[in-house]
């Protein structure tokens, strides 16, 4: 019995260490998260100022009449296209992440798993543990719900677009001389590019925020569930054996 409470509390040393990795492991996919936020914010930043940039020249290039029709749905074609693109970028960039920190927390978890076993002998572990099955259900996640969602928010603010210009652009749809009409869209439609793109960027963000979050209530979950079965393992192994030991400390008695 005293050899056994001191694999088992080798064994639990053992598990905080696991729980230590996880907890770093989490805090990664934050710094991860930040790091793709940032991508955004610059691909935001970047895409507003060349459309800002070009705009003057493609304003001079059409007729006044097309620019007074078009000019609010050529706005927002080039958002959804830009969006759209955005959001296969950032997909890929949190798919990769999910996949690395899982593979990685499965890592954790069986080599913990392992660990238990080693110290314990096979017979007195049998984990009830699905592990593949964390694999799985965070896999659906990451390739699954985030093309989705990237997909709503796309169809979701394009169509509010028009929405967010409207006061500036109303601009020059009221003007009725030609040249009247090209001067206030050189002046009004880079600003409504500029709101537009205010509008977008905390979008993207809310959307890796919320992926980060599921990926770290992953692995907590993964976490939890480990440290509670093995928990569990190491309280039944030390009953049994305190029973044997009464058991047998009784039967001695009897002699």
């Amino acid at each position: 019995l005293e050899e056994l409470d001191q694999r088992v509390t080798e064994v639990r040393r053992q598990l905080e260490g696991s729980r230590a990795s996880l907890d770093e492991l989490s805090q990664r996919v934050r710094n991860e998260g930040e790091a793709v936020k940032a991508t955004a914010r610059h691909d935001l930043r970047h895409f507003v100022d060349r459309f800002c940039e070009a705009l003057p020249q493609q304003i001079d290039a059409v007729e006044a009449g097309d620019v007074k029709r078009y000019l609010q749905f050529f706005i927002q074609d080039k958002f959804k296209e830009f969006a759209e693109q955005e959001g296969d970028k950032i997909g890929e960039l949190l798919e990769h992440l999910a996949e690395e920190i899982i593979q990685v927390a499965n890592e954790n978890i069986h080599a913990t798993l392992d660990a238990v076993a080693g110290n314990l002998g096979a017979a007195e572990t049998r984990v009830d543990l699905q592990v593949d099955s964390f694999k799985y259900d965070a896999g659906v996640f990451a390739l699954g719900a985030l093309g989705t969602t990237v997909f709503l928010f796309v169809n979701a603010f394009v169509g509010g677009l028009l929405t967010i210009a409207a006061p500036l652009l109303a601009v020059v749809l009221r003007e009725k001389v030609g040249g009247e009409i090209k001067k206030q869209a050189k002046q009004q439609a880079p600003e409504a590019v500029r709101r537009a793109g205010e509008a977008v960027g905390p979008r993207f963000e809310e959307i890796i925020d919320r992926f980060v979050e599921r990926l770290q209530d992953f692995i907590a979950s993964a976490g939890q569930t480990l440290h509670r079965g093995i928990g569990e393992i190491l309280d039944r192994a030390l009953a049994e054996r305190r029973n044997r030991s009464a058991d047998a400390r009784l039967e001695g008695a009897d002699l």
